[in-house]
């Protein structure tokens, strides 16, 4: 027996101070359903998961049955669950919710939960904005019109406002977006092109402006852009004595762009090739030159 116990061994002590707070939390409730349901709930952690996480669980989801208690007077349906603590809320009681599962007292509603999930992460979305912007109001509308009329989904709403409040709200005081800001925008986030040309027609219908994506300027745009990174890697590396192996890979892919206008996202030393006292860059068939000086930091 460990020191201190007496004649009362861990679990037994454990036990008890369970049954305990069992007791007191049970006071806080007024509903003999919920009374009877955190019990059960109690009862179930012993068996699953032991005495001594019980006891752990047993104040950490009291919040959960004082919730239904103050509102249902019971443990509701799960739409119900789901509509007033949301996606993001019911994670904090997934034990709650596993115990109702397996005695076969909630059905998941896999529909209902991914269109409240979105409906979080779209308010999310709109938290972004510090003011109200007309244009991306009049867009929503334009969205729930269409998810209205079954053309389209809430995650396919969520996809397509993302990018366009990423465009208001990384301008300040900005009523419509001009040509010259989108074109720094997809130039910078060019994955974003197929998402956000909704909003381009929206505002070229319902606001009259005369935006386009100009793919060739923007690449234009990013091609400038990966230039001068590629310029600053190569000064960075060429002022350090040592390269680490992943700066040598860092370094060829920096020169190889600098030079010869090539983006190689992950080149390899192997494909370095020496030809009569030459060095070159090997890939795709094709061979690309590199500076003596490039490969006396590689080795």
């Amino acid at each position: 027996m460990p020191s201190g116990y007496g004649k009362i061994c861990s679990t037994c002590t454990k036990r008890t101070l369970l049954f305990k707070l069992i007791r007191i939390n049970t006071r806080l409730f007024h509903n003999k359903e919920i009374i009877t349901a955190y019990k059960k709930f109690i009862f179930w952690c012993i068996d699953k998961f032991g005495v001594s996480l019980a006891l752990h669980k047993s104040n950490s989801h009291v919040s959960f049955f004082i919730t239904c208690d103050d509102n249902w007077r019971k443990i509701p349906d799960y739409s119900l669950l789901l509509t007033y603590f949301r996606p993001n809320g019911l994670r904090h009681h997934l034990t709650v919710l596993r115990w109702l599962i397996d005695n076969n007292l909630l059905v998941i509603d896999e529909k209902l939960k991914a269109e409240i999930a979105e409906t979080d992460k779209i308010q999310a979305l709109f938290n972004k904005l510090q003011n109200p912007i007309p244009c991306i109001d009049s867009y929503y509308k334009h969205l729930k019109r269409k998810y209205n009329d079954g053309k389209t989904s809430l995650k396919s709403i969520r996809l397509a406002l993302q990018p366009a409040i990423d465009l208001m709200s990384s301008q300040t005081k900005i009523v419509l977006p001009t040509q010259t800001q989108l074109n720094n925008y997809l130039a910078l986030k060019i994955g974003q092109t197929a998402a956000i040309s909704g909003f381009i027609c929206h505002l070229n219908e319902a606001y009259y402006c005369e935006i386009e994506i100009d793919r060739k300027h923007i690449q234009t745009i990013k091609s400038k852009i990966l230039r001068k990174h590629c310029d600053q890697i190569l000064i960075a590396l060429y002022q350090q004595k040592t390269l680490t192996e992943s700066e040598k890979i860092e370094l060829i892919y920096a020169v190889l762009y600098s030079l010869h206008n090539v983006l190689i996202r992950y080149p390899r030393k192997e494909n370095i090739l020496e030809l009569e006292g030459a060095y070159y860059y090997h890939e795709n068939a094709k061979m690309y030159f590199l500076p003596t000086d490039v490969y006396s930091r590689l080795i």
